[in-house]
């Protein structure tokens, strides 16, 4: 007899997948997105040193990743899938904690090699290599599911190791093809700069390791949106709902939303991926056309997929869903509604996505995390408001509306003003000093490193190439 779990596996699946997201992914993925804000900008300029040095300091990061996040985890799965919103003794719990272990164990490994050097591939103009690597570890995560479902399942095994399985495993598989390329083969891959060598740790340099990391939260913070608004969502069901049945329902309803929305905004992580390296590299180089020419066709070519994208999902959404549910009609409407909120301003979204690498690529750490760390406060503040408010969980997916809405605002000020910026810099009317964009080199002389004294001849400098470019009056000729 078959053992199917169902909507039950689907919620246990619900409760850990924003946590697993987090440390098994998002944690890298964040971290070699603020190795990229150094990489861009040095290989636009040629310094291959400052690109090998960061890159082997990050080494040293998804170290300590891959060692701390099974030893704070596996032992504490139990109190950790209750803190998420499951009942203690019930199958969610039960069924959570399986998923968890195989997750937070191998999982981790796999996942941090695969997602955080794949993203550094992105900045050594390998997109289609990592583009192919994507399509192909969905493939085999779809084989392994089939295979485990027709020769695992059936014989009476649990469901939720297998579907934890599945992934891992693929993600096994292609990220060996993707360390591959780091490894210093002299025949393979010899066009490939960027290798492991332990000269980039020679002289091992501490700042740089704060910098990555500074530089790094504002990925960071873009990263665990999606995931904390499930757990804050999680929260608010377990307190708003008044029975586990209503629990199971809710949690699964958030879940099916979180999913579909994810699967429209590949689109504006897609581009944001390939905006980030190539806007980096053109700024590296000071070539300030190209890099308006890359801020305007990005926004224009992003918004209009994007709006493409909306109409047609907000038109077969409700289709989609009673596909999927199978004629559940009070889940289907509810599936409906959630997704509709959560991308009401998907359109509006491209100058936010883009100001965040624009700060992290002119060295601007602080600014672009207040940017970020706006939107993630505004909706998880907004979703417990509105829904204590109402009583009902549909303020969780108003508040991502609101959320959303200002971010939208805060991006579209920031992305015109540094346009106009540029355009001052490709007339020659202001300096990069002036412009407040910091390069990127080997020894970092950043402000924060500098001697009083430093400092103040830097800012002399400064003044002095100002007063250098300013233009001279037509009577004085």
């Amino acid at each position: 007899m078959k053992k199917f779990i169902g909507d039950v596996g689907v919620a246990a699946q619900g409760i850990v997948q924003p946590l697993e997201l987090i440390l098994t992914m998002y944690i890298s993925v964040g971290l070699s997105g603020g190795l990229v804000s150094f990489v861009s900008p040095a290989l636009g300029k040629g310094d291959y040193y400052t690109v090998q040095k960061y890159f082997m300091h990050y080494m040293i990061y998804l170290f300590l990743i891959m060692i701390i996040v099974p030893v704070f985890t596996l032992p504490f799965m139990g109190k950790i899938v209750i803190s998420l919103g499951a009942e203690e003794g019930t199958d969610m719990y039960k069924y959570a904690k399986q998923y968890g272990y195989v997750i937070f164990s191998i999982g981790t490994l796999v996942y941090s090699i695969n997602y955080g050097f794949g993203n550094i591939l992105r900045a050594t103009s390998r997109s289609l290599f990592n583009a192919i690597k994507q399509i192909f570890t969905a493939c085999i995560e779809f084989l392994m599911v089939y295979i485990f479902y027709t020769f695992v399942v059936q014989k009476g095994h649990v469901q939720t190791y297998t579907n934890a399985a599945a992934p891992v495993i693929a993600n096994f598989i292609t990220g060996c093809a993707v360390i591959s390329l780091f490894i210093p083969f002299k025949r393979l891959n010899r066009t490939y700069k960027l290798k492991f060598s332990h000269k980039g740790w020679k002289p091992f340099d501490f700042l740089a390791m704060v910098e990555m990391l500074i530089i790094a939260i504002p990925d960071l913070l873009t990263q665990f949106q999606a995931p904390v608004v499930k757990i804050v969502g999680n929260k608010i069901i377990a307190k708003i709902t008044k029975s586990y049945a209503q629990n199971k329902y809710q949690v699964a309803v958030l879940q099916m939303v979180a999913n579909l929305s994810a699967l429209v905004n590949t689109s504006n992580q897609s581009f944001s991926f390939a905006f980030g390296p190539s806007f980096g590299y053109a700024l590296g180089m000071k070539n300030w056309n190209r890099v308006r020419e890359i801020m305007r066709k990005t926004f224009y070519y992003q918004t209009g997929l994007n709006l493409i994208l909306w109409i047609i999902m907000n038109g077969t959404v409700y289709y989609y869903s009673n596909a999927l549910i199978h004629g559940y009609w009070p889940m289907v409407d509810d599936c409906t509604f959630g997704f509709r909120c959560f991308n009401a301003v998907m359109p509006l979204l491209t100058c936010f996505l883009c100001v965040n690498d624009i700060n992290q690529m002119e060295q601007k750490p602080i600014k672009a995390t207040l940017i970020q760390f706006s939107r993630m406060v505004l909706v998880i503040v907004m979703q417990p408001i509105i829904s204590y408010s109402i009583n009902n969980v549909k303020g969780i997916y108003y508040g991502v509306l609101v959320g959303d809405l200002a971010a939208c605002i805060i991006g579209m000020t920031n992305f015109v003003e540094r346009y106009m910026i540029y355009g001052k810099l490709e007339r020659g009317e202001i300096t990069t000093q002036q412009a407040r964009i910091a390069e990127v080199t080997g020894d970092m002389k950043r402000w924060w490193r500098k001697s009083r004294k430093e400092q103040e001849k830097s800012n002399v400098q400064t003044r002095d190439m100002a007063v250098a470019e300013e233009p001279v009056p037509a009577d004085i000729v």
